[in-house]
């Protein structure tokens, strides 16, 4: 990339940092991820606290964002950075910029970073963590007063019928299930790959560019069904999202295994069936997530969280799991130059993958497979 280009994005300077943190106080910082519409930095205030700030250019979803993540802290207050300060500030070149000021968490690493060293045991024990959290995020009373006034802060009394929001701050708000629907499954899958239409009962039909491919129709009565199994879900719930610490446990001999200390970046979070975020993962394996055994392991023990308030659903989700599938086959079929879509490709042969019989269980090693070494992080480098 050249310098021209890395000047373009977003980066912190004088009069951003004072416009934050004051004029009085200086600041060191660090930039951890930067493109031309975030930025996410380490800050060493006058104060001598370090704090991490994110930075997100017009349109900025922060507050949103900020308010859904205030939601988990009812129930995880312990693996939810608190956020410390919220507003826009201008650059010296005039760009006006949403801010986030959350706390930094000392002493901790990104799961990514030691995920494909760790046992199979604590591997299992990092997840089975996760899928707690996930469990108690599920529980929070959506309609209960206090989320009501996290989620209309603007609002001096809540309205007679509570109003749980549908969507997120990254796909988009939706006023109804229908729309919601729709909205996710277009997200993946270009007109090229799916074509989506309303049934005369108000349903949605899903047809595959794939002749072949049988088309997935949801009934309206299936689609309303599943606004009774709408949770907070994260939905990027990866291990390079997911902050860990080393502990020793026990005493003859000492074992080590891993706390989960925080989760972190929410602005893909948001209020669905937890069957979206369940479903996310078949879309994303080999691209956003490169590590098998985690998805393996998060399917198969968060699988009971998607009955969790929906056991009448079964039908609903099953056929939304039909319509991303056939996504997914489609998808599978084209021809493309997009790299991210080659790479996942790619990677898919290599771990020797193939779509289960049963749409639920998602991707697992196909009959032929045998013993599939484990990869390291520097071997999905090499593989991009």
């Amino acid at each position: 990339m050249s310098s021209e280009e890395n000047s373009k994005k977003l980066a912190p300077d004088n009069q951003l940092l004072a416009e934050i943190f004051g004029p009085a106080e200086s600041s060191s910082t660090n930039i951890i991820a930067q493109t031309f519409k975030t930025c996410t930095f380490t800050a060493r205030a006058g104060s001598g606290e370090d704090v991490l700030v994110r930075l997100e250019a017009e349109g900025s979803q922060i507050s949103a964002v900020s308010a859904i993540q205030e939601l988990a802290t009812m129930v995880i207050p312990d693996l939810v950075p608190n956020v410390h300060k919220l507003g826009t500030a201008s650059t010296e070149d005039g760009k006006i910029l949403g801010y986030s000021v959350t706390t930094y968490i000392r002493d901790a690493i990104t799961l990514e970073d030691v995920w494909s060293d760790l046992a199979d045991d604590q591997q299992l024990h990092v997840v089975e963590q996760v899928a707690s959290a996930i469990e108690m995020l599920q529980g929070i009373d959506l309609r209960g007063d206090k989320a009501q006034h996290i989620l209309k802060p603007a609002k001096h009394s809540l309205p007679k019928e509570p109003i749980i929001p549908l969507g997120g701050p990254s796909l988009g708000f939706f006023s109804n299930m229908h729309d919601l629907v729709r909205g996710f499954v277009s997200s993946q899958f270009g007109p090229q790959q799916i074509t989506i239409t309303d049934t005369d009962d108000g349903g949605i039909k899903f047809k595959s560019s794939c002749d072949d491919i049988p088309p997935v129709a949801i009934s309206r009565a299936a689609i309303d069904a599943l606004q009774d199994a709408v949770v907070l879900c994260h939905n990027d719930l990866e291990p390079r999202n997911i902050l860990v610490q080393a502990e020793e446990t026990g005493s003859s001999p000492l074992t080590v295994q891993y706390k989960v200390v925080a989760i972190i970046d929410w602005e893909m979070a948001g209020f669905f069936p937890f069957a979206f975020e369940f479903l996310y993962k078949d879309l994303i394996l080999g691209s956003s997530n490169l590590y098998y055994s985690w998805y393996r392991l998060f399917k198969d023990q968060t699988a009971r969280c998607i009955h969790a308030n929906s056991s009448p659903l079964t039908d609903a989700q099953k056929h939304l799991f039909m319509a991303l599938d056939m996504g997914l086959e489609s998808r599978a079929r084209a021809s493309t130059r997009n790299v991210g879509k080659l790479v996942q490709r790619k990677w898919i042969e290599r771990d020797r993958l193939v779509k289960s019989g049963k749409v639920s269980l998602g991707w697992v090693r196909g009959p032929e497979a045998g013993d599939v070494q484990r990869f390291s992080k520097e071997d999905n480098k090499e593989l991009e």
